[in-house]
């Protein structure tokens, strides 16, 4: 439901990136080496289960967006594939469309339906450099989920936090792509992944909630979370609340595309 007009537009102001801010660098105790390789081979173990499991999904969604000092919901649906195909369709009590985001991971298409807008830009350049790369942005499908691509670099250091789960740092291929995930050995999946692209002074955090694996036939690698809360720069952003989601294993890239009808503003960001 769409409790407000700037709901509307709270999405966009995310996307501009204009959240600022300071995020201290996630770590706790450093492990002893025998138990830090158990995790890591516990975590690789993880990763090789998930490609297993179905690539993408389809699901409702309720998105909340929190800006300055009020936020908005509105509810819609959530379209992912590996490893950067996003959509989000947010529609109003009515079952009416209000805005659509479309993404293949390097480019999005934000469009406003009754303000006949259409915002267009890439993932990382301008402000949002600030908090992922290139790289990280082109597998927002993957993190967005709480699942990483199976051709990762793993550093040697585990750190354990307060409540059991274990820091990892990971570098895919290059330093300034490097992230650090919350893996919890005990349920076999990732509670957090946080990226270092901007220090100590701009990131991306997300967290996971999921469901209780013991309630259906799902094994833990291919939970899919029920609650998603995206910060950035120690600032809550987004929250994503999902629910029904239907498991999809094929890439279809027109599901993806948005098209933007001619009577449509142009709006080119930065």
């Amino acid at each position: 439901m769409v409790t407000d007009r700037g709901t509307a537009y709270g999405l966009l102001v995310i996307l501009l990136v204009f959240l600022g801010g300071c995020a201290t660098l996630p770590g706790g105790k450093l492990v002893p080496n025998l138990e830090a390789e158990q995790v890591r081979t516990a975590f690789r173990s993880t990763l090789k289960q998930q490609q297993k499991c179905p690539a993408g999904i389809d699901a409702d969604v309720t998105a909340t967006f929190y800006v300055l000092f009020s936020s908005g919901s509105i509810n819609g649906y959530l379209l992912t594939y590996p490893p950067g195909f996003l959509r989000f369709e947010g529609v109003n009590p009515l079952g009416l469309t209000e805005n659509i985001l479309t993404s293949d991971g390097h480019r999005f298409n934000y469009l406003l339906i009754r303000q006949r807008e259409a915002y267009i830009g890439e993932l990382a350049s301008g402000k949002a450099k600030k908090y992922v790369t290139p790289r990280q942005a082109a597998s927002i499908s993957f993190w967005l989920l709480g699942r990483l691509p199976a051709a990762v670099s793993i550093k040697h250091d585990v750190w354990q936090d307060n409540n059991g789960a274990y820091w990892l740092t990971l570098e895919p291929g290059n330093s300034t792509d490097a992230a650090r995930v919350l893996f919890s050995a005990r349920r076999g999946v990732v509670e957090r992944y946080v990226t270092m692209a901007g220090g100590d002074h701009g990131r991306l955090d997300v967290s996971y909630h999921y469901p209780d694996a013991s309630a259906g036939n799902i094994k833990a690698s291919c939970l899919v979370p029920d609650l998603v809360t995206i910060s950035l720069g120690g600032h809550k952003a987004i929250s994503l609340a999902i629910r029904d989601a239907y498991p999809i294993s094929k890439l279809d890239k027109k599901q993806f595309a948005a098209r933007i009808p001619a009577a449509f503003e142009r709006i080119n960001l930065p």
